[in-house]
């Protein structure tokens, strides 16, 4: 063979009948996957729809008619393709789902039911969508997210790692990760939820409310205009960056060139739940737990799950 010449690939389907809508059904001219020479798929507009390579298949009633399948992704039920959208991977598109406007999924994902992915949003890795829920704009649903119960991720929102979104709206540049679960709820803005944070039953979180910020990146609470909350400090109580700052209890201590921004690692005084450095060993040893309240008009920013201040009052040592 000529470096010039092509390896060929031996179809594996057929176009034949009359189109139906514009879509011809498809029939397997020999075995792959689980699929037998002879049996009958779904329906396709042109072979450039579904791959000859592979084992992907439509199966059904399903059809695509302005779109790709390809690698070892299926499609069952009565599930549709169009408008330029793409799926590939060992993905699945069960039910009445669609895929359109140029939206991908791939890898492991699944989309079941009525569910809609569409206008360029992704849904990967090992995600689940259903249950008539969409993913649409530049949204990005991946990892062992499970979107469900007639949600709506939506704008640049973002759900991963084993996120679970129920009977809930994600938009804006909103994130939830970790184990966190959004029911019956809208997360928007620049929200950000994670770990095993809850947000339940008709709340709304955007981080143009502090409030919101607080509670849904750290979990604590604010009560009478204060927070109390933790801070990381050394054996002497000094701090951990900087060891000509010592913090005394029932003193106030203060920052006076703390930044005025919404950056998290910078100028000021930084406190968050008590169990936020339990994942950071290097930082456990030799070191002290301090209590502190904050006034919430002392707060600059909440970001990446720490608030950032200006100024607390010491309360004590944690035991």
């Amino acid at each position: 063979m000529s470096k010039s010449d092509k390896p060929t690939i031996e179809p594996k389907y057929e176009l034949f009948g009359e189109p139906k809508d514009g879509v011809y059904r498809i029939r397997a001219l020999r075995d792959f996957g689980c699929v037998k020479k002879g049996d009958i798929g779904g329906r396709i507009l042109t072979e450039k729809c579904l791959s000859h390579s592979g084992n992907c298949w439509v199966f059904d009633n399903s059809r695509i008619y302005d779109g790709v399948l390809k690698d070892n992704a299926i499609m069952r039920d009565n599930s549709v393709i169009i408008g330029g959208g793409t799926v590939y991977g060992n993905a699945k598109i069960c039910g009445n789902a669609m895929v359109s406007d140029k939206a991908e999924v791939y890898g492991n994902a699944t989309i079941l039911s009525n569910s809609l992915i569409t206008h360029n949003a992704h849904v990967y890795g090992n995600a689940t969508v259903r249950d008539s829920s969409s993913v649409s704009g530049y949204a990005r649903v991946f990892g062992r997210a499970n979107v469900r119960g007639n949600s709506d991720v939506r704008d640049k929102g973002t759900v991963f790692d084993g996120a679970i979104i129920d009977s809930s709206v994600v938009s804006g540049n909103a994130v939830v990760r970790g184990n966190a679960k959004i029911i019956s709820a809208s997360v928007c803005g620049d929200a950000v939820v994670f770990d095993n944070q809850q947000v339940l039953h008709y709340c709304e979180v955007d981080l143009s409310n502090i409030v919101d910020s607080i509670r849904c990146q750290t979990g604590l609470a604010v009560f009478n205009g204060k927070i109390t909350c933790y801070k990381r400090v050394r054996d002497d109580l000094t701090s951990l960056y900087d060891k000509d700052f010592k913090y005394v209890v029932g003193e106030y201590m203060e920052v006076l060139d703390a930044e005025q921004s919404n950056e998290s690692c910078t100028s000021g005084l930084h406190f968050s739940n008590a169990t936020y450095w339990d994942n950071s060993v290097h930082i456990l040893s030799n070191t002290k737990l301090l209590i502190c309240e904050v006034a919430l008009e002392d707060v600059i920013t909440c970001q990446q799950g720490k608030i950032r201040a200006k100024r607390c009052l010491v309360l004590g040592i944690c035991d």
